[in-house]
């Protein structure tokens, strides 16, 4: 991600518009991702980060097929929809990380219970050999 244009949108939090992408890989032609979606069609975009709880977790990318097709009036509904796919993918992330904090205490109280039958077996075994040993008197 370093030294990508990628990277400003990370740092600003603010999505960028790219409406002439031909004219864009004239002035940036060591950009492999704009050649393969030029090359694709592809004649404008509109990039935007999502952030979660403050950290940048990804993008979203627009585009179209022809030029000139973003401006600013569209960066607050596509802004809504990038920060709902964050929140999605935040949730998606929270509920993995809950099922395996579930998992890991079911193998502990697993252990737990098997470390803890094991003991008192024995204590019952010795007792049910007392009583049977008092009752034989």
């Amino acid at each position: 991600m370093e030294g990508s244009s990628l990277q400003k949108i990370i740092e600003t939090g603010a999505p960028r518009i790219l409406n002439d992408l031909s004219a864009y890989l004239l002035n940036h032609p060591e950009s492999e991702s704009t050649r393969r979606i030029v090359a694709d069609g592809v004649r404008s975009s509109l990039t935007c980060p999502l952030v979660s709880q403050g950290k940048p977790i990804g993008f979203i990318f627009f585009s179209s097929e022809s030029p000139n097709t973003f401006n600013e009036t569209h960066v607050g509904f596509f802004m809504k929809i990038a920060n709902k796919l964050a929140m999605i993918v935040e949730k998606g992330r929270l509920y993995q990380q809950l099922k395996e904090l579930n998992d890991t205490k079911n193998r502990f109280l697993g252990i737990a219970a098997h470390d803890l039958r094991s003991p008192l077996a024995a204590v019952k075994g010795f007792l049910n050999l007392f009583l049977t040993a008092i009752s034989a008197f």
